[in-house]
């Protein structure tokens, strides 16, 4: 009997080494959890871009359909909600507008479908004026946090946040082109959105939100000139698209000089 509780003693942990293994997982613990926030967030920024160029891919599709010849390359309206121009024919979904960060730390639920696309489940921004010969123009970008639209300087990065410091965000150009742009409080950043490359692609006044419907243009005739008017969903109180000025040919005739 006694030698059985010998050889049984003899295979135990002490307190001491037990106490040891403990110190050994803390230490390891505290080097690897930060790394670990960082590559989940990584991976989730990977997915938010994905989403883009999939919403890239579709409207580039939708300006090639041969069964309308007069339909300028992308679509010059809102993407989703009630009156949008994309169908789930074009293999685009409700989740595909939403950012997988943003979700986490705001609670943002994609819709049901795309016609219940609102400006409170989207999280990104959609320039509606552009040509095919914008090549290196912003047309999908991440939104500045909900309901809001992105821009130069201050007005970036609320999608991706670490605490509550803005960290960037993701664009797709005109030619396909998917980036991440840093915010300016960024360190030891390469690309920001204050760079002169970035602020020249985002040069556009026309900014729609997903499901945001624009509003009718100016009747033949009228006395209307173009401006920038509310974008008409009584949230954001300012920035819309242009109104088409009578007497000139419309956006979707017109080619671009």
């Amino acid at each position: 009997m006694k030698c059985i509780w010998r050889r049984i003693s003899k295979c135990a942990f002490t307190l001491v080494e037990l106490m040891v293994v403990i110190a050994i997982i803390a230490i390891l613990s505290g080097l690897l959890l930060p790394n670990l926030f960082d590559m989940r967030e990584k991976a989730r920024r990977v997915n938010c871009l994905s989403n883009q160029n999939g919403i890239w891919k579709t409207i580039s599709a939708w300006g090639l359909d041969s069964g309308n010849s007069f339909r300028p390359i992308f679509p010059k309206g809102n993407l989703g909600g009630t009156n949008g121009s994309l169908t789930t024919e074009g293999g685009i979904t409700p989740k595909m507008f939403i950012c997988p960060t943003a979700a986490g730390d705001y609670g943002i639920k994609p819709a049901g479908t795309l016609a219940e696309i609102t400006d409170s489940n989207s999280c990104y921004n959609y320039f509606a004026s552009r040509y095919a010969d914008d090549g290196d123009k912003v047309i999908i970008c991440d939104m500045n946090g909900p309901n809001s639209q992105a821009g130069i300087g201050t007005n970036w990065g609320g999608n991706h946040r670490k605490g509550m410091i803005p960290q960037g965000g993701n664009i797709v150009k005109v030619a396909g082109q998917g980036m991440w742009v840093d915010s300016i409080n960024v360190g030891d950043s390469t690309v920001s959105i204050t760079n002169a490359v970035i602020v020249s692609a985002f040069d556009s006044t026309t900014i729609y939100l997903a499901d945001i419907n624009p509003p009718p243009a100016p009747e033949v005739g009228s006395t209307a000139t173009p401006d920038v008017q509310n974008c008409g969903c009584g949230e954001h109180g300012g920035t819309g698209p242009i109104l088409h000025n009578p007497g000139e040919p419309l956006p979707n005739d017109k080619k671009k000089k």
